[in-house]
């Protein structure tokens, strides 16, 4: 497996990878309640949204794993110290997606205040490779670039079946969050946040 940085002609295949990705992980209520099938748009207005936010990371550390097939089966993006502005007077509209991102930079702002670190904003795995390997070296890609520019203190939000994963790469949870759901089957949503310093 090869580790690249992506570019703009990688953005559809990330993002379809993305929504593939979390639309198979039936064990995240964090991925249930952002990608619920049921409200889901058209696929290639889906895609189109993604990768639009995709390409708006091309300015950090967006890199891509490839498989020996020359398959993208995975990527993440890291954001640098500094790149990673917390505004929170993002909208905290009535929507599950909109009060999950305003309450995971609230929590960060709160934790990590002016502290110089590493911030993992997005991994995601293809579903036909999990368990291979793929987010571990995502992962340690990002923990070596890290350990290289000498601030090797790194942030995470992670879902809670993810939490053990992140915890044998050297992360520990601070804590938890949570933020309510329009689901009646679910009150709260929750999901640790985690450093590695």
């Amino acid at each position: 497996m090869k580790i690249l940085r992506a570019s703009s002609r990688d953005v559809y295949d990330l993002a379809a990878l993305e929504i593939r990705s979390f639309a198979a992980d039936d064990t995240s209520q964090i991925a249930r309640l952002m990608y619920p099938p049921e409200k889901q748009p058209p696929y290639k207005e889906q895609i189109e949204r993604r990768a639009a936010s995709i390409s708006d990371n091309l300015r950090h550390h967006l890199i891509k794993a490839i498989s020996p097939e020359g398959k993208i089966v995975g990527y993440a993006t890291w954001k640098s110290p500094g790149q990673d502005s917390v505004d929170i007077t993002t909208s905290n509209g009535p929507s599950f997606a909109a009060r999950f991102k305003a309450r995971v930079k609230e929590t960060r702002k709160e934790k990590m205040g002016q502290r110089q670190y590493w911030y993992l904003a997005m991994l995601v795995v293809d579903p036909d490779y999990w368990r291979q390997g793929v987010g571990r070296t995502l992962v340690q890609w990002g923990l070596h670039l890290a350990d290289a520019s000498g601030t090797s203190t790194c942030f995470l939000e992670a879902s809670v079946m993810a939490e053990a994963f992140y915890t044998k790469l050297g992360f520990r949870t601070l804590g938890w969050d949570q933020v309510q759901t329009d689901v009646a089957s679910h009150d709260m949503c929750r999901w640790p946040y985690m450093l590695r310093e």
